[in-house]
């Protein structure tokens, strides 16, 4: 069983939420959100997922710090623990 949703304005789409639930992960949100729009989409997207999953009393996610923190508190999730995201750039 997998849930999906999706927030699409004005015809594009700007956040998507999905929960595959496993033996292991069975409360993990898998969110992807463009970042050049605001975190409206992704905050709607999370609400929804939140209600249809309301049996899951801890559900997470995992996400770079710093990125669409408002989207994540508006939905109700609060920080648990501080993960070290790294980048390179791309080589020749």
């Amino acid at each position: 069983e997998i849930r999906q949703w999706a927030v699409v304005t004005d015809g594009a789409l700007v956040a998507t939420v999905s929960w595959v639930p496993t033996t292991r992960t069975s409360n993990m949100l898998w969110v992807a959100a463009r970042s050049d729009v605001d975190a409206t989409g992704l905050r709607s997207a999370l609400q929804m997922a939140c209600r249809d999953l309301i049996r899951y009393h801890s559900l997470m996610i995992e996400h770079p710090a710093g990125e669409m923190v408002k989207a994540f508190e508006i939905a109700g999730f609060e920080p648990f623990r501080t993960l070290i995201w790294m980048r390179a750039a791309a080589t020749p």
